[in-house]
């Protein structure tokens, strides 16, 4: 992997005066001592390359979120359709366009 970052000093090599801070909050600096100190940049490269969904191995069907049960072992019974409630009218929308779309061949009237 490669780290390709900017950092910014925070004192002028030359004159010793403070610089301004950089626009982005989240820049990296080199401190007034003119030490880069590399540990955030490096913690922010490792948790982005870390999987999102961590598994034993690429064909493992990983665990239920509801009970824990390994579902390398089989399926465990737990309802999967729980749908956030803030997600409920999207999913309704949703579902009326699916109905809307199961015949895209029939005609539509002219509205004058």
């Amino acid at each position: 992997m490669k780290i390709q970052e900017e950092f910014f000093p925070t004192i002028d090599i030359i004159t010793g005066m403070k610089l301004p801070k950089p626009e982005d909050p989240g820049s990296f600096t080199i401190n007034e001592h003119h030490i880069l100190d590399l540990t955030e940049a490096i913690r922010q490269y490792i948790v982005t390359a870390m999987p999102m969904k961590p598994l034993c191995k690429e064909e493992c069907a990983g665990l239920c979120a509801t009970c824990g049960k390994d579902l390398n072992l089989g399926e465990c019974g737990c309802r999967q359709e729980t749908i956030d409630p803030r997600w409920a009218e999207l999913l309704k929308l949703k579902n009326s366009n699916k109905v809307k779309i199961a015949n895209p061949n029939k005609q539509r009237k002219k509205v004058k």
